[in-house]
Parts: structure tokens; C-alpha cells; sequence
């Protein structure tokens, strides 16, 4: 077992990662590309695995040196010196020692192992200065005389269509005339296998069992990044071995046509994939447009793409079937760069002409994107047509094509023309209302808009308009950052992108209105925000009349509070003094029914005040307070209904109850419930009627339902019962009514409780309230 050998297979895409990194900032590699600094090292770091494992057998020593020939060969053609080449064998001894160093001893190679991998890498290095000190300058003009002639006519190969076999004969016979062989000869594996099949040949070949001999013909198996390319085969005039320098020769050859090969067939898998994408496209196309006939002469005639291909070098333009309808032209028109052009709007031509110039020229990459329109085609009216393309350049930077597709959007053109008119007839509208618009521009901060916008903003119609103007200068101080916290909230997609603020416009002389700012901000596929825009309106009057109506309000609650606390003193005194005079044993009958009216009077207004506290209170002060203790909601009825009784002999006041009626409640919140609930009933429920009470504990629930006979209560009515200050219609005197807190009271100590009351009236059932209370509050979650 060989650590080195382990170590390589295990950690060979990491070393060559390495050795591109660090020798990629040396001056020695600058302007190469990645796969000329790496060159043919994964191949030979594998080879050297093998060496470590399996020692120096001789057919592995060959491939080690085979590689190592290679390798110097692609640095002679690159312009490497001597010791350039020689350290770049250092650099990778170092970057295999220092991979093992943090190792514990156990864990490194042996001694004997490190020892075999210097003596390889000694080798490498001495080879390097073997090969360079015998490659004249002389030789070395003379491989790359025969590299740029490969190179040319791989350009050839490159811009044309044709079938490869064709145009590699040339290659070959370069290759035979600079190794003065007889012939040579290119087998190509099929389909990335072993099978070979011959794609070219040139020259005289050997044939026969005495001709064919190895010593007639050199054969070298081409590989790449990509695998297994073929053989070529070198047949030579007499029966010799080739010298080290003509070796060295076919071997740079021969790499640089395995280059080519590779391009050639990357560029054949590229156009079959182009071919397949558009065959699935438009098929996916048909498939999907093919329901009605209308439908699919007018998608077909949308979305049908068209290809073309101009060589630049030859001036040749090949135009598909597609083409040539949208111009108007038969299938066997000739077509060149000159019927495009004249196929041209008039208007479109120079800036098409333009565009074209640039990406020949290699501009962005050598991209190309236009609209444009045609002069002919569709009954002389001409298309709308969206064109894309790229040109591709040899090494030399020179352009050797220029392909691409083009398709018709007339459609999409006309539907543009009409949303613009849409646009315009909405602005129109949006005029006609009053109601200004605008849109912020994300890049540049200027807000584009309308005059009735600028009129809101205290400017003239043609006055400049920006963001930082209105935040600066005319946004009220105390809404400029409301104004620009909002703008960032949508701008970033929050509350999905809306935009909802109210501020005020300052003029210069200070006058001022009030703003009502609505927009919408829109996203592309990313995320990204790439439209803001909205409406704006002024609401001046409008905030005037919610100030008026909350002073107003405001005023309301005050006096309401002034008024039942003032009276409030004058009352108990009056309830003391009437009820001090009627425990005197002196008073006529007379004087006691004066007292008793006069006691019922005052507790009638006492009544009134403390609604009306109940009222102050849970308008102003958030909310009835509750003295929460255990309490038995039967009792409070029943202790109620004995009230109301005496008050009220002539009427019948029905109790049942069943269940469990204990809570933790406000026992005399629930008393003035109940009898806000019964006093009620009883006014507007005819005489001779009884008033029924039903008490129901269930679980962790306890209700009360109070239910009286008589008319419904009317449908305009029930939606506002329990509104403070309303008071249902019925046929009670003035003397009974109220300022109508009742039913308001009845649903605020029920709120309080965490409970709810509900009301059904109706003529057969009459008229029903049931309230429902939790036996006791829910606990509160712990933060």
C-alpha cells in the first residue's frame, strides 16, 4: 500500500486547484487561461499515483515521460523559459510535502515512498532541462509557423456547417508536412467510445503485413479534458523511429489538434441542443395554442421564431422559412445583408445598422438585441419584430459569425399602443376628479407628476418636483418622517407593497391642507422594487369637520361628567332629608305622600347620575371597574327582584334557576345589570304581562336570560340598543323615561366580566335578553 499514491487519487482536484492558485499571480502565467496554467498535470499526477503504488515499471515510466514531452511542449508554445518550466515542478513537490506535514509521523509516507516521489519529480526537472537545451529557436518558429496554419484552418472548420470529415484533411496534411511523413491518417471514436472508425486521411498510407509494421507508422491516442478523442496515425516512408525532436513535434501537433476537435465537436453539441430547444419550443407552442383556429393563426403567427446566419468573412446571410414571411419574401429569393437592410422601416434602419456594427465589433460580449419594423410582409403592412443574436470570434479577436433568431411581437406592439391610450383615458378620469397622481422614479428620486399634483404641493404645472424637495421644504415637519418611514415600508414590500399616509402640504406664505397619499409599489421576479406609484387628494375639509366633530365629542363627555357629578352632592342630601321627615310619627297622610314622591323623584335622578358616572367612566376611562369576590348570581337576581316588587306590586316578575349560579363577579356591577334588565322589561311590556328571569350555570359558563312579552322592538332600533344615549320607543310617560345609559350600562359591566349580552325580539316570542359570564377570568399567559 503506497500513502503517496492514496493521497494523490484522494486529493488530486485539490493539488491542481492549489497549483492554479499560486501560479496564477506569477509573471509567468499572466494572460493564460486557466486550462493552459493546469495543462496536462491531473493526467500526470494520476500517472505518478501509479508510479508510487506499482514502482518504476517501464510502460508506466513511458507514459510519465510521454506526459512529461507534452507537458514542456505546451510551455515552448506558451514562451516559458527553462527554469519557469523546472519550477513549476518545485512548486508541486512543495504543495505535496506540505500536505502531509500537519500529519501525525504514523499517518505520513515512509521514508523509501519520499524518496521514489523525489526522484520522479527530479526526473520531471531534468527532462524540462533535456528537452529545452536541445529545442533551437529555429524549431521553435517552425512549430508555431505549423500551429498558426492549424489555427487558421480550424477557423474554417469553426465557421462552417458542414460535416466535420470534410474539412479535416487539411489539418492532417499540415501535420504530415511538418513530420515529412508519407501519409497520415485520423480515427475518431464514436460517440465517446473505444470504437475507432477513420474520419480523415491524406497522403500515401502503409498497408499490408510488411509495410504496416509499427516501424512504418507512429500512432498517438489524442486525449482531452473530455476523454478519449482517436488515434492519429503517422505513416512513414521507410521502417525508423522517430528522433526526440520530431517526436516532440507530432506530440505538440497532435495536442493542439486534440484542442480543436474538442471545439469542433462542443460547437456541433450546442448547435443539436439550439436545434432541440426550438423544436420543443415550438412544439410546446402548438400544443398549447391549438384549441381554436383563430386562436392559433394568431399565436402561431406570435410566438413562431425565425433563425438567420451571416458569415462576415464570405458575406453570407442564410435566412430560415420565418424569415423570409416576415419580409415579405418567396422561399427562393436570394437573400444578402443589402435585402436586409432594405427590408427595413426607413425609421428603424440607421439605429439597426448601429446596433449590428457593435456586436460585430465585439461590444458587450458581442451581444445583440433590437426591435425594429419591416416594410413588407402581412398584406404590405409590415411587422413588428424582436431580434436577438451574438457574434462569435476566433482567437484572434476577428468575428467568424454571426448567428441568432428573431420572432414577431406586432401583437404585443399593438397592445402597447392601446394600454398607452388606456393609460391616457385613466389619467383623463383621474383629472376630472380632482385627484392627482404621481410616480417615483427608484433610481433618481423625481417624483413624475400631474398638475393637480403639483397644485396639492403649492406649485406652478411645470415647476421641477424631486423627494427631497417635497421632505425639505413642503411636507409639514411633524410628517416628514411618517412620510419617508412609509415610502421605505413599501419600497421594501412590507403590508405587501402599499402605501397609506395622510400629512400636510406647507405653502411658502404658510398657508396649509391637509394630504391624502395612496400608492403601490411593484416587484420584479427577484423581489426587487421597481415601480412606485399612486394618487394623492386633498382632504382638508375633511380633517376640519373630524376636529369639530371630536371637540364636539370632547365637549359632550366633559359636560356629561360636570353635570352628573355636581348633581350628585344635592341628591344624598335631599334622600337624607326625605328620609329623616319620614320617620317622623307627626306627618299627616298628606305630608308622607309628599315625602314618598319626593323620595322617589330623587332616587329616580340618583339613578340617572350613576349612569351617568357609568357612562363618563367607561368613555373616558377605559373601561367599567370591577371589585371582583365570589358571588352567587341567584341570589343577586332574587335579591332584585324582591326590589322590584315592591315597587311594582301590580306586576308579575317570574325567577327560575338552575345549575350552579357561583362566579368571582362584581356583586353590585351585577345587581345594576339586572336591574337595568328588569326596569326595562317592565316599562315596555304591556300590563298584566309577566316578566320572566332564567338563571342557566353550565360548565364554566353562567347565563341570564330576561324575557318580557309585547310588541318587537323595530329593526332601526335594535342595531343601535345598546349605543349610549338611545332609548328604544314605547308608550312609558315622561316621568319613567331616562337619558337612555340603561342597555349601554347592561353591555359595558358585561364587557367587563368578559362576557356579552344578546337581544331577540320578535312578535311571536316576544322579547328576550341573554347574558352570558365566565365563572371567572382566563389566566393570563405568562411572557
Amino acid at each position: 500500500m503506497s500513502k503517496i499514491a492514496d493521497f494523490i487519487e484522494q486529493n488530486r482536484e485539490l493539488l491542481v486547484q492549489r497549483f492554479l492558485e499560486e501560479s496564477a499571480p506569477l509573471e509567468r502565467a499572466r494572460g493564460l487561461r486557466p486550462a493552459e496554467v493546469i495543462g496536462s498535470l491531473p493526467v500526470w499526477l494520476a500517472t505518478l499515483a501509479t508510479l508510487s503504488r506499482e514502482g518504476l515499471r517501464p510502460e508506466v515510466m513511458a507514459e510519465k515521460r510521454r506526459l512529461e514531452e507534452a507537458h514542456l511542449g505546451l510551455r515552448l508554445r506558451l514562451g516559458f523559459t527553462q527554469q519557469e518550466t523546472v519550477d513549476e515542478y518545485l512548486l508541486l513537490g512543495r504543495l505535496l510535502t506540505r500536505s502531509w506535514e500537519h500529519l501525525p509521523p504514523e499517518q505520513r509516507p515512509a521514508s523509501s515512498e519520499l524518496q521514489l516521489l523525489r526522484e520522479a519529480l527530479d526526473a520531471a526537472g531534468a527532462h524540462a532541462v533535456e528537452l529545452f537545451s536541445g529545442y533551437s529557436l529555429e524549431e521553435r518558429q517552425r512549430e508555431k509557423r505549423y500551429l498558426r496554419r492549424l489555427d487558421a484552418l480550424a477557423s474554417e472548420l469553426l465557421a462552417h456547417d458542414a460535416r466535420l470529415p470534410e474539412h479535416l484533411a487539411p489539418l492532417l496534411e499540415v501535420i504530415q508536412r511538418a513530420l515529412e511523413a508519407r501519409g497520415a491518417e485520423l480515427l475518431l471514436a464514436r460517440d465517446g467510445g473505444g470504437q475507432l472508425e477513420r474520419a480523415a486521411a491524406t497522403g500515401v498510407l502503409n498497408v499490408g503485413v510488411e509495410e504496416g509494421s509499427p516501424a512504418n507508422r507512429v500512432e498517438l491516442r489524442l486525449q482531452r479534458h473530455g476523454g478519449f478523442l482517436g488515434v492519429l496515425s503517422i505513416h512513414l516512408a521507410e521502417a525508423r523511429s522517430l528522433e526526440p525532436r520530431a517526436r516532440r513535434t507530432l506530440e505538440t501537433l497532435a495536442e493542439h489538434l486534440s484542442g480543436i476537435l474538442e471545439r469542433v465537436r462542443h460547437l456541433e453539441r450546442e448547435r443539436l441542443a439550439q436545434v432541440e430547444r426550438v423544436a420543443i419550443e415550438n412544439a410546446r407552442l402548438y400544443t398549447a395554442l391549438h384549441e381554436s383556429e383563430d386562436r392559433l393563426r394568431l399565436a402561431v403567427t406570435a410566438a413562431k421564431l425565425g433563425t438567420w446566419d451571416f458569415n462576415p468573412v464570405t458575406g453570407v446571410l442564410r435566412w430560415d422559412e420565418r424569415c423570409r414571411e416576415l419580409f415579405g419574401l418567396s422561399q427562393d429569393a436570394p437573400v444578402t445583408l443589402d435585402t436586409f437592410f432594405t427590408g427595413l422601416h426607413p425609421e428603424d434602419r440607421a439605429r439597426t445598422e448601429s446596433a449590428i456594427q457593435r456586436a460585430l465589433l465585439g461590444e458587450d460580449g458581442g451581444s445583440y438585441a433590437i426591435e425594429y419594423r419591416t416594410r413588407s410582409g402581412r398584406d404590405g403592412a409590415g411587422y413588428w419584430v424582436a431580434a436577438h443574436g451574438r457574434a462569435f470570434f476566433d482567437e484572434r479577436g476577428r468575428v467568424v459569425r454571426f448567428i441568432g433568431m428573431l420572432f414577431d411581437i406586432t401583437a404585443r406592439k399593438q397592445l402597447g399602443d392601446a394600454l398607452r391610450q388606456s393609460e391616457e383615458h385613466l389619467r383623463r378620469v383621474v383629472d376630472s376628479t380632482g385627484v392627482g397622481s404621481w410616480e417615483l422614479e427608484l433610481d433618481t428620486w423625481r417624483v413624475v407628476a400631474d398638475a393637480r399634483l403639483l397644485e396639492l404641493f403649492w406649485l406652478p404645472p411645470d415647476a421641477p418636483f424631486s423627494l427631497e424637495r417635497a421632505l425639505g421644504s413642503i411636507i409639514h415637519p411633524e410628517e416628514r418622517e411618517l412620510v419617508e418611514r412609509a415610502i421605505a415600508a413599501a419600497i421594501a414590500g412590507e403590508n405587501g407593497g402599499r402605501y397609506d399616509v395622510e400629512y400636510r402640504t406647507v405653502a411658502a406664505d404658510g398657508r396649509m391642507r391637509w394630504v391624502a397619499a395612496r400608492g403601490q409599489s411593484f416587484f420584479d421576479s427577484s423581489g426587487k422594487a421597481v415601480r412606485f406609484l399612486g394618487t394623492a387628494m386633498d382632504i382638508t375639509a375633511r380633517k376640519a369637520a373630524e376636529e369639530a366633530l371630536r371637540e364636539r365629542s370632547m365637549l359632550e363627555r366633559q359636560l356629561i361628567g360636570i353635570v352628573s357629578h355636581d348633581l350628585r352632592n344635592p341628591l344624598n342630601s335631599i334622600l337624607l332629608v326625605v328620609q329623616a321627615l319620614s320617620q317622623r310619627e307627626d306627618l299627616d297622610e298628606r305630608s308622607t305622600r309628599s315625602a314618598l314622591r319626593i323620595q322617589q323623584a330623587a332616587e329616580r335622578a340618583s339613578r340617572l347620575v350613576r349612569d351617568l358616572l357609568d357612562f363618563t367612566q367607561a368613555r373616558l376611562g377605559g373601561g367599567l371597574r370591577l371589585e371582583r369576590k365570589p358571588v352567587d348570581l341567584h341570589d343577586v337576581v332574587h335579591a332584585v327582584v324582591d326590589e322590584l316588587r315592591a315597587v311594582h306590586p301590580g306586576r308579575e316578575l317570574c325567577v327560575a334557576s338552575h345549575g350552579d349560579g357561583r362566579g368571582e363577579w362584581d356583586g353590585d356591577r351585577l345587581s345594576q345589570l339586572v336591574t337595568n334588565l328588569l326596569t326595562n322589561a317592565v316599562k315596555y311590556s304591556p300590563a298584566g304581562t309577566p316578566v320572566t328571569v332564567m338563571m342557566m350555570g353550565d360548565g364554566q359558563e353562567v347565563s341570564l336570560e330576561v324575557h318580557n312579552e309585547g310588541p318587537p322592538i323595530p329593526e332601526d332600533v335594535l342595531r343601535g340598543l345598546f349605543q349610549p344615549l338611545h332609548r328604544g320607543e314605547g308608550s312609558i310617560g315622561t316621568a319613567e323615561r331616562s337619558v337612555g345609559l340603561g342597555l349601554y350600562i347592561v353591555d359595558q359591566v358585561a364587557r367587563a366580566h368578559q362576557g356579552s349580552v344578546d337581544v331577540k325580539s320578535s312578535h311571536v316570542e316576544g322579547t328576550s335578553f341573554t347574558v352570558r359570564l365566565p365563572r371567572s377570568l382566563p389566566p393570563v399567559p405568562r411572557s
